[in-house]
């Protein structure tokens, strides 16, 4: 470049040289782009530029399964869409170096993410959470609420109204009434505080709660649930809970209630029922606010009824028992992410009505993966120092 006449990149405004690198993946920057010079490792550092890159960063997703070995000891493979570069953001060395900080000695697993943070946890037994960020290497330990008690994790998220990152959890009390009492830890501060007891707790294993508007929705586990009080929402400003029903639709609670999942699309609460391969759909729609200007009128409006026996005849070849194994995981970009326990990860285009297989890399190896776990995942650089 000629420096001379001011045409070199380091004579660009800052404004021009972020709106060029937050378009760069975000292994690139950390790894490649932040060492360049002090002035890149600056602006690239900074939470401003983080939160401008993970504005438009992808979706993508990872996949882990824990099998036993020899001793029995467990490990953890790792699983991802072979046109990613998740392979080098996520991999087993990673969670060594991971685990060997935490000094659990058991095997780390994910169990959520948020804006590119993971999640984990030592298991069987560990009375901390980890959250890590994979790009940069950060982490931190957060200890469990309750020492005498099994701690059960409901949620992972951003408020954006206090710009803070909080963790849910809730443990079973001896109380017949509200048995599940929650508590909410703020990332930075180093108290729990106690939220209140309920006769729900929700499934979380299977289904991380949908986060919009600052409000959590989750299924409620199925031995506490009924159709009229079968959703949990959460308000992150008010610290309420609130219940609602799922969609009308012939049902017989507890048992069917497993085949649904609440998902967010195009900024919209959707709920999914599969059941085989057939799926029907609802969204959920507030009208107009009312004349006294404090409740809103709240209905579901069917949107799909969808029989995917047809997008996976090339698939059939093992037993209809199988397609009970087919489970709805999350969508991106209007197209349902499926995961079928044993035979893979599809895209389901919602717009073409098109099924396509992803191939991950060692995909031979994952469909000997009877239970594997799907996490979607946005790679970006948000880091902890922001939260001191």
């Amino acid at each position: 470049m000629d420096e001379g006449n001011g045409s070199g990149f380091d004579h660009l405004v800052d404004d021009l040289v972020i709106e060029i690198l937050r378009r760069i993946p975000a292994e690139q920057l950390w790894w490649r782009c932040r060492p360049v010079c002090k002035r890149w490792k600056a602006l690239i550092s900074s939470p401003s530029f983080a939160h401008a890159h993970l504005q438009q960063s992808p979706p993508t997703f990872f996949v882990f399964n824990v099998r036993t070995g020899a001793q029995k000891t467990q490990k953890a493979d790792f699983f991802y869409p072979r046109d990613d570069d998740a392979k080098r953001v996520f991999n087993g060395s990673l969670f060594q170096r991971w685990n060997r900080r935490t000094r659990s000695g058991q095997v780390v697993l994910p169990i959520a993410s948020c804006h590119g943070l993971v999640l984990f946890k030592s298991f069987p037994y560990s009375s901390r959470f980890h959250i890590g960020n994979p790009i940069t290497g950060e982490l931190l330990t957060v200890e469990e609420p309750w020492r005498e008690k099994t701690t059960y994790f409901c949620g992972f998220f951003f408020q954006s109204s206090t710009q803070e990152y909080k963790v849910l959890v809730y443990h079973k009390t001896d109380s017949t009434e509200n048995s599940f009492q929650y508590a909410l830890h703020t990332l930075g501060i180093t108290e729990w505080r106690s939220l209140r007891a309920l006769p729900y707790n929700v499934r979380c294993s299977d289904s991380p709660p949908v986060v919009l508007d600052n409000t959590l929705y989750w299924m409620i586990s199925n031995l506490s649930s009924t159709c009229e009080n079968s959703i949990l929402m959460f308000s992150m400003d008010g610290e309420e809970f609130r219940t609602m029903s799922h969609p009308k639709y012939p049902c017989k609670p507890g048992a069917w209630h497993q085949w649904i999942k609440l998902l967010e699309m195009d900024g919209r609460l959707t709920c999914w029922c599969l059941v085989g391969l057939m799926v029907q759909a609802w969204v959920f729609e507030v009208s107009d606010v009312v004349a006294n200007h404090i409740e809103a009128h709240t209905h579901w409006t069917r949107i799909y009824v969808l029989d995917l026996t047809q997008n996976f005849t090339s698939y059939m070849s093992h037993s209809v028992r199988d397609f009970h194994n087919v489970n709805v995981v999350s969508i991106q970009n209007r197209e349902l992410i499926l995961l079928w326990h044993g035979i893979g990860v599809f895209r389901y285009n919602l717009l073409r009505n098109t099924l396509r297989r992803i191939e991950l890399e060692r995909n031979d190896q994952f469909c000997n993966e009877w239970y594997p776990v799907l996490i979607p995942y946005t790679k970006t650089l948000v880091s902890f120092k922001e939260l001191q």
